[in-house]
Parts: structure tokens; C-alpha cells; sequence
């Protein structure tokens, strides 16, 4: 008997009529031994991104294309998708992300390991289309730091919430598949969240969760840089990310993680201060350091930070 019958693709889009077919074909080229529904979900595009979808649909019959009446953001979008997911299992993926050709094969491949598993991740590319380079999310320290030891193609990770605080990286959101019965439980993507909304959904299923099991292999194209996209702002991620630590911190479910999410937020006020030094904003810079000792007094980078800050270097 499969372990998997049916897995339910779900696709936010907004105004990506230029490369939205190559992440489709990603997805209907995939050979995997079970049915794939796919559901893009447009958000209110502009341009022509609903015209080329519905013509993609003409030539596969398991595409159905979604439409938000109003922009709602990609928590939106991913949760409208969801209310029409009829699988046993969901997978996400991103409208201008591209899945490598084994990719679903290889997290179904997992759960036939694992067959109590509700999460299954994986490595991905950073993918400077332009150019073409890939660099693989595995060779960046934090997750490098995390790995480390480990050769297996499957690792299995059971203290979930706190490996995903320490070590947000080991999930991409298009790099993901999760068990149906687990988003009933759970709910749905906080469409308040205009930051980090990934990483905040996440941790909600890590809760109801007892094993993740990450594929210690690069299954995702994660297009950087492109016009419009979060990743070409040029702001790092830590920046925003302080926020969403701070809310989880504040989260009563989170009560018996709250060392771990300390540790967290001190480093990336840490690095929220080097980057405004570098850009002589030393006020915020300064404001940044004390938050970070605030939360880990005994790392002394913070306390030299805070001294760089104040004599404006």
C-alpha cells in the first residue's frame, strides 16, 4: 500500500507571466508513483499571469488555477490554496522557484522510511538565475554548523522546535512537504504577518510534530534576486527576522523554548548592529547591541559592538 495516494501542489503567484511556466513544468515533470494536483493560486496579478496559467491548465488536466479577488499576500494565497487541497499530503513551492527533477520522488522516498515522519525538508540552491550560479543552502555556515557529522541522505530530527529556532535554514518553504491531517490541526499561514510568515508556520507545525526527517541534498531552485522579489530588497533577513522572534518569544506555546529563542534573538541583534555600523546608522546600531546583550550577556561580540557603536566605527 502507497504511503502517499495523493499530494496537493500549492502555488502562489502574482505577476509572474515571464517565468511562471518553467515553475509548472518543474512540478508536472516530476515521476513520482501517486497523483499530483497542482493549485496556483493567483493573487490579483496585474499582468498576464492568469491568462498563461489557464492556457497551461488547457494542456494538463490535474492544474486548476485559483483567483483572490484582492491582493492578500502570499499567506493568503497559500491558505486558499490549502481550503481546496483534497490530498493526503501538501508541498508548497513558490511561483518563481523550480523544483530539481527528483525532487518530490525523493521526500516521498523519505516517508517510505519513515512512515511516522509529518514533515519532510530538504537542502536547496540559492539560484542566481541571471547568471546561472547555484549555491547550495548546506555549505552555509549555520546549517553547515548543524550538519556537521552527519554523511546520511536522511536525518532524522526529533526535537523539531528548537532545531528549527537554532537552525531555520533546514526548512525552505518550497522545499517542503507536510501531512494533511497535520494543517487540519494546526490552521492556517497568519495573513497579519508580512514578515517571516513562513518561519512562524513552521514552528506552529513543529509543535504537533514529532519527526522531521531533512534530505541532506539540494531538491529546490530558490531564485534570488529577481526585480520584485523579497530577495532583491538588499535587506538582510535578520533584520525583519528580529521581529518574528520577538512574537514567538511573547507566544505562550513557546514558554519551554524560550533559552533557545533568547539565543536566537541576541544573534541576530548581533548582526542587525554590524550592518547598521557598516551603514552609519550607529544610533540603531547602538540600540541593536544593547538589545543583543539584553538577551545573552556573556557574548562579548555584543559588548564590543555596542563600544564600536557609541565611538561611531
Amino acid at each position: 500500500m502507497r504511503n502517499v495516494k495523493l499530494i496537493s501542489v500549492i502555488v502562489p503567484v502574482y505577476n509572474l507571466e515571464d517565468i511562471v511556466v518553467d515553475t509548472l513544468e518543474s512540478i508536472v515533470q516530476q515521476a513520482v508513483d501517486c497523483d499530483i494536483e497542482i493549485l496556483v493560486v493567483d493573487d490579483s496579478s496585474t499582468d498576464d499571469t492568469a491568462k498563461v496559467v489557464k492556457h497551461f491548465a488547457t494542456l494538463h488536466e490535474n492544474v486548476k488555477l485559483l483567483t483572490n479577488e484582492r491582493r492578500k499576500g502570499v499567506s493568503g494565497a497559500r491558505n486558499t490554496g490549502i481550503k481546496h487541497a483534497r490530498g493526503d499530503w501538501i508541498a508548497f513551492l513558490d511561483g518563481d522557484d523550480i523544483w530539481t527533477p527528483n525532487s518530490l520522488a525523493r521526500r516521498i522516498e523519505a516517508l517510505s522510511k519513515f512512515p511516522s515522519a509529518d514533515l519532510i525538508s530538504s537542502g536547496f540552491y540559492n539560484w542566481e538565475f541571471q547568471t546561472g550560479t547555484k549555491t547550495s543552502s548546506r555549505k552555509m555556515p549555520q546549517l553547515s554548523n548543524f550538519l556537521s557529522g552527519h554523511e546520511e541522505r536522511y536525518i532524522l530530527i526529533e526535537n523539531i522546535v528548537e532545531s528549527l529556532i537554532a537552525c531555520p535554514p533546514l526548512v525552505h518553504t518550497s522545499a517542503l512537504l507536510v501531512r494533511r491531517k497535520l494543517v487540519d490541526i494546526v490552521g492556517w499561514f497568519d495573513e497579519e504577518l508580512t514578515i517571516g510568515e513562513d518561519k512562524d508556520y513552521w514552528l506552529r507545525l513543529a509543535l504537533k510534530s514529532t519527526i522531521l526527517v531533512y534530505i541532506n541534498e539540494d531538491l529546490l531552485l530558490y531564485r534570488i534576486s529577481r526585480a520584485g522579489s523579497l530577495s532583491s530588497t538588499m535587506i538582510p533577513g535578520h533584520i525583519g527576522a528580529t521581529t518574528f522572534i520577538k512574537r514567538i518569544m511573547r507566544d505562550p506555546r513557546f514558554k519551554m523554548y524560550k533559552k533557545a529563542i533568547r539565543r536566537k534573538l541576541s544573534e541576530y541583534e548581533l548582526k542587525n548592529s554590524y550592518y547598521y555600523r557598516k551603514n552609519k546608522a550607529y544610533s540603531r546600531a547602538i540600540k541593536s547591541s544593547i538589545s543583543s546583550i539584553f538577551h545573552n550577556k556573556y557574548d562579548v561580540r555584543s559588548w564590543k559592538s555596542l563600544i564600536a557603536g557609541i565611538l561611531g566605527r
